[in-house]
């Protein structure tokens, strides 16, 4: 076959042709040693998620008489356990052809505690993402986002420590979490509470300015917002077992029979109560109990 036929089909000479610097992988492989155990990596898939360890890799051993990265002379993982290595060899390994690969909590720690050495934002992000997926219970949340400097997960768990029972927080859970977070959610729970008795004690009033222009019997509407109030919506608010949450507030009130009182009296009353400010409070008293933990902690809020 004529040579010269074959370069007809080719989009161009050696010379023309560019390498895609994205796609083009380092072939080479690395050894690493973690506790007594050797491992074999491809040194293209470390580079690929970690800018940190392809600076490192691109200092010059040439002439090294015994140079890192073999089995002679493996790089050591220093202060990283077996498992928690293989488990971040898992990811690094099969996350890209496996995208639903499940992992469990103590190994997504372990590629969160290895990602954040090297800098590897993917794994960090992965791994941040699947745990906030596994519904940790409140206490839990508490510890880690302490433990890992992560703010988000302390408004979490403050969110969800708000409406826990103390009693079903045990002793073991209060000792992980920081004798100072507890008693912040603590105090963040009672400041709560206060404002809800104060609601529950005193029915809101019902607009009066405008009610007189369309309601004949607006004293009527007034005394039966205030028995419906009295008899039943402050009994929800405060049952011993599954009070009314504040956000369901406004949705059971619609839902009861005000009989007696006209649907624009109740209208009127009902948009009052929801442009109160405690509708806001819990939000602020939460905000004040994540900024106080993260405050003590050292933990920059995102």
């Amino acid at each position: 076959m004529d040579p010269n036929s074959q370069s007809k089909d080719i989009p161009g000479t050696l010379e023309q042709v560019e390498i895609d610097e994205e796609f083009w992988q380092d072939d080479r492989v690395l050894v690493f040693r973690c506790e007594n155990k050797l491992y074999k990596i491809a040194v293209g898939r470390l580079q690929q998620h970690s800018e940190a360890f392809s600076q490192i890799l691109s200092i010059p051993q040439d002439g090294a008489e015994n140079p890192e990265g073999t089995k002679e002379n493996p790089i050591v993982v220093p202060g990283v356990k077996t498992e928690e290595w293989r488990a971040f060899l898992k990811w690094l390994n099969h996350i890209e052809l496996d995208p639903s690969l499940i992992l469990t909590e103590e190994q997504l720690l372990s590629i969160l505690k290895i990602c954040r050495i090297w800098d590897i934002t993917s794994g960090i992000t992965f791994a941040c993402h699947s745990i906030e997926q596994l519904d940790l219970r409140p206490t839990r949340m508490m510890y880690l986002g302490i433990h890992f400097s992560k703010a988000s997960w302390i408004r979490q768990a403050v969110i969800g420590l708000m409406d826990i029972p103390l009693n079903q927080i045990s002793y073991e859970e209060i000792c992980a979490m920081g004798l100072k977070a507890m008693v912040t959610v603590a105090k963040a729970r009672e400041m709560f509470e206060g404002e809800m008795k104060q609601l529950t004690y005193s029915p809101p009033p019902v607009p009066y300015s405008t009610s007189q222009e369309y309601c004949p019997s607006h004293d009527t509407c007034i005394s039966t917002w205030q028995d419906i109030w009295i008899r039943k919506i402050s009994r929800e608010l405060i049952h011993p077992t599954n009070p009314l949450r504040l956000e369901h507030l406004i949705s059971c009130i619609r839902t009861t029979q005000h009989p007696g009182m006209t649907l624009t009296c109740k209208e009127a009353a009902v948009d009052s109560l929801a442009g109160r400010p405690i509708f806001q409070c819990k939000v602020q008293i939460m905000a004040q109990a994540v900024q106080a933990i993260c405050s003590y902690h050292g933990v920059v809020q995102e």
